[in-house]
C-alpha cells in the first residue's frame, strides 16, 4: 500500500489535473482491496476539477474532463451527463467531447442515443479508430 500511495502523490504533485490517471488506477486500485486510497485519489482529482470550474465555468476541456473521470469511474453519472452535455454544447463539433457524451449515454443505459453519438463521432473524425471500437462495444 505504501507504493501504491507514494505513486498517487506524485502523481498527483506532477499533474493534478490529469483525470486519465484517476481513470486508469481507480478500478485497479478497488480490485486490489485499496478502497480508501481509490477514494482518496478520486475526490483529490474531482475537488480539484471543481476549483477549476468554479473559476472557468466556461472551459468546455474541464467539464469533459470531469465528465470522463466520473464515466470512467462509474460515479455521479447524472453530473456526468449534465457536465459533458455542456462541453458538447460549448463546442459541438468536438468528436472528444462527443465521446465523452457517448461512453456516459452507453453507462447510463441509453445504448440508442450512445450509438447515434457515437457515429456523430465517427463524422466529425473518421480515421479515429476508437470511435470505431466504441460503436461496437455499445453494440
Amino acid at each position: 500500500m505504501v507504493g501504491y500511495r507514494h505513486q498517487a502523490r506524485v502523481a498527483f504533485k506532477l499533474q493534478p489535473q490529469d483525470v486519465e490517471m484517476v481513470c486508469q488506477c481507480y478500478p485497479l486500485l478497488l480490485k486490489a482491496g485499496e478502497t480508501e486510497l481509490a477514494e482518496e485519489l478520486y475526490t483529490r482529482y474531482q475537488t480539484v476539477m471543481l476549483e477549476q470550474l468554479e473559476q472557468w465555468p466556461d472551459d468546455s476541456t474541464a467539464l469533459n474532463n470531469l465528465a470522463w473521470m466520473y464515466a470512467k469511474c462509474d460515479r455521479q453519472l447524472e453530473e456526468a451527463a449534465k457536465l459533458s452535455q455542456r462541453a458538447v454544447q460549448l463546442a459541438p463539433s468536438s468528436p472528444v467531447f462527443l465521446d465523452t457524451l457517448g461512453e456516459v449515454q452507453f453507462r447510463q443505459g441509453q445504448v440508442d442515443r450512445a450509438l447515434e453519438t457515437m457515429r456523430q463521432c465517427v463524422r466529425l473524425d473518421p480515421r479515429e479508430q476508437h470511435y470505431r471500437e466504441n460503436l461496437v462495444r455499445y453494440q
